[in-house]
């Protein structure tokens, strides 16, 4: 009986070690031949040569916690790539971890972004980072961004949009409003004339160069949320016309400021003559 079960329990071990390799080569081993590492690198170097078409492909559910205690979904991260797009992106990485099991994977370390714009502008986000991933469809999808500020040169102006900021601005105008309309004004500019018509940056350009004596406004309020601010009061602006005489105007006026790549750029603006 023994040698007998001896001879029918060796082939049945050997049986069972092979179909157990074969489970294992067949399901376990799909993510052992997926590397994560590899994965993680090549959607890096995705962000910085396309971030738009990047933030397209995240799920629709994705979240990006931001440096600063950000709370961004898809849209808004989408937003932030087109406002930087136009910048030459390079992404650096140090101590870098990466974790998997199964579905599961997660990378975190240092990330050191570097964005150069063509007007000279140079910015740089410095952040820990873990960046959460599942595998979905025969890929690794990036399904969650956390990001902790470290050290940030964005240069350019500052994030508040103070009396001070519109001060500056306003100081440019007076200086050279050619210079002023090429600078500050964004390409999408509108500006609401008095008479109710609309003059766009492209039409500022044409007009002639302003001897502005002074420029100020008057009983101001700023609204501001992110890098959108809103001022709004009486703008007052003294001209020496083409007869050399002095010219006061005070219009009710309210501006709209948006930051971009750093710049407290002009997007709108609505005048409206006072009652008197």
């Amino acid at each position: 009986m023994i040698p007998t079960m001896k001879k029918l329990l060796l082939p049945l071990t050997f049986v069972m070690l092979t179909t157990l390799s074969f489970v294992m080569l067949t399901t376990g081993s799909i993510y052992a031949q997926t590397d994560l590492k590899k994965a993680f690198d090549e959607n890096s170097t995705t962000f910085d040569k396309e971030p738009i078409k990047w933030v397209q492909s995240l799920p629709e559910n994705v979240r990006f916690f931001g440096g600063n205690g950000e709370i961004f979904n898809k849209q808004q991260t989408l937003e932030l790539a087109k406002r930087t797009a136009s910048g030459k992106s390079t992404s650096s990485f140090s101590d870098v971890r990466v974790k998997q099991s199964g579905k599961l994977g997660v990378v975190s370390g240092i990330r050191t972004h570097d964005l150069v714009f063509a007007n000279g502008l140079k910015m740089s986000w410095k952040d820990a980072f873990t960046y959460t991933f599942e595998w979905q469809n025969n890929q690794w999808v990036h399904t969650d961004i956390h990001h902790t500020k470290i050290d940030y040169q964005t240069g350019g102006e500052d994030n508040t949009f103070t009396t001070q900021m519109q001060q500056k601005i306003e100081n440019e105008y007076k200086t050279d409003s050619k210079a002023f309309y090429a600078n500050r004004l964004s390409d999408d500019f509108r500006y609401s004339t008095v008479q109710g018509s609309y003059v766009t940056k492209e039409m500022a350009l044409k007009g002639d160069k302003q001897n502005i004596i002074s420029t100020e406004m008057l009983q101001p309020m700023i609204f501001q949320s992110g890098d959108l601010a809103v001022s709004t009061g009486i703008h007052k602006t003294v001209r020496l016309d083409k007869d050399g005489i002095e010219r006061s105007k005070q219009v009710a006026a309210t501006y709209v400021f948006q930051r971009r790549n750093g710049k407290w750029m002009f997007v709108s603006s609505q005048q409206t003559d006072i009652a008197r």
